[in-house]
């Protein structure tokens, strides 16, 4: 390779994109196409939105179907290596759906949300 990031020949060289398996479609999926389900140290499980949190994670399509299938034939209990309650499962069919609606760019949302002019903090202060 030069210095120019060419192969000899001159093709470009392009980015791996990390490929990730859902555990109920079980099709290979683009990392950031999917859920990321994490398990805890303590087995707390929940979604991992920043796909950075500690903990053994699995990864499910941000859909019902998905999530269903995955209930349906244990593959997050398999994954987790443990026994997962019914309401662990509606937790994150709603977190999962909530996923859908979160945007990707959430720390620029915040950086929105966050009131510029000092006024707004005072009025906030006076009620």
């Amino acid at each position: 390779m030069n210095r120019n990031g060419l192969r000899y020949g001159g093709c470009e060289l392009q980015k791996k994109i990390p490929l990730r398996m859902c555990v109920g479609c079980r099709e290979m999926r683009p990392k950031r196409e999917l859920v990321r389900v994490v398990c805890s140290k303590d087995g707390q499980i929940s979604v991992d939105l920043t796909g950075k949190a500690a903990g053994r994670g699995a990864y499910v399509c941000p859909t019902e179907e998905c999530l269903k299938k995955a209930v349906k034939t244990r593959a997050l209990e398999r994954a987790f290596s443990q026994k997962i309650e019914p309401e662990v499962f509606d937790r994150l069919a709603a977190q999962v759906e909530h996923s859908k609606t979160e945007p990707q760019n959430s720390a620029e949302e915040k950086r929105e949300a966050v009131p510029d002019s000092p006024n707004s903090s005072a009025n906030n202060k006076e009620g």
